[in-house]
């Protein structure tokens, strides 16, 4: 409960700490012919597809009356053009004029430069960490959202950090989802060293795929002394799982085994992960084998699947 409390308080105190970064990031960007919360309409409407009031109010969680104002006020500037719906003659449709556009390219060209004056202060660690961390929080927090696959990017080469990260998504899945017990993280660290050691960039593959610059799953081809494609694992972060994504990687996967001339794959699962072993039947995956030894868990049997390509 008190680590709780904990949690609870350090969120506040950062939402207190984030208003007064916004503020003073801004300070000298708007001017006194619109505020903030205006230029945020204004930005809103360039993204909006038929953008509505209604919908400029619930996504900016603004006050209908504010958000209806400032529109008359836009179209005063001709900033802004309304046209009437084809569909339902009360509704209206909101676009920015090419007045409007200068005007917010102008805000955003001033924004950029304030970022990178911010930027020019950090280390380029630094700087990723905060990107990461930035679209992390939008895209727990922003439960509508759905995975853009254009910000999707999937590399096959590994980097300085990657398998401590993965052993991260591994243990945050396995412990928290499956309920695992903590020791179960160790025998995840095992795994990863093994695989480590016997990694070959020249006939092996792995797939590390990330959204707005974070890392949110992985997968990995591994073959074994008898050619044999051993898909090892096939993780996404649960706050990312979508089957557009699940297609995407696994297109990437099915292209690369092809080409090398594998005619299946095989991977090994715990028999009590139910929804592991559904996903990979639905996949196209059958079951051949059990085995009664577990290399991770004691008393746990595996089962081997196999899929033909």
């Amino acid at each position: 409960m008190e680590y709780e409390k904990k949690k609870i308080e350090t969120m506040r105190n950062f939402n207190f700490y984030y208003i007064n970064i916004i503020k003073n990031f801004y300070k000298d960007i708007v001017n006194y012919n619109f505020s903030l919360n205006e230029y945020r309409i204004l930005n809103e409407i360039n993204n909006l597809r038929d953008c509505t009031s209604k919908k400029i109010c619930r996504n900016l969680y603004l006050e209908s009356n504010f958000v209806n104002r400032t529109l008359r006020k836009f179209q005063k500037f001709n900033l802004v053009k309304k046209k009437l719906s084809l569909l339902d003659k009360r509704l209206y449709y909101f676009d920015l004029t090419k007045e409007g556009k200068n005007k917010l390219k102008n805000f955003n060209r001033m924004s950029d430069k304030k970022t990178k004056e911010i930027f020019s202060n950090l280390d380029i660690y630094d700087r990723e960490r905060l990107v990461k961390d930035m679209s992390s929080i939008k895209m727990i927090l922003d439960v509508n959202e759905k995975i853009n696959l254009e910000n999707i990017f999937i590399r096959d080469t590994l980097m300085y950090g990657d398998i401590s990260y993965l052993i991260y998504i591994y243990s945050l899945i396995y412990i928290q989802k499956y309920n695992f017990p903590l020791s179960f993280e160790a025998n995840i660290v095992n795994s990863f060293s093994n695989f480590f050691k016997t990694y070959d960039e020249k006939s092996d593959k792995i797939w590390i795929v990330e959204y707005n610059n974070e890392i949110i799953g992985f997968s990995c081809i591994m073959v074994n002394d008898y050619k044999e494609a051993e898909l090892r694992w096939f993780i996404l972060h649960p706050n990312y799982r979508a089957k557009e994504l699940e297609k995407l990687l696994l297109t990437k996967i099915l292209e690369f085994c092809y080409k090398k001339g594998f005619e299946k794959i095989f991977t090994y699962v715990s028999d009590d992960l139910e929804n592991e072993i559904k996903f990979y039947e639905k996949i196209g995956f059958k079951k051949t084998e059990d085995f009664k030894n577990n290399p991770l868990r004691k008393n746990i049997k595996m089962i081997k699947l196999e899929m033909e390509i």
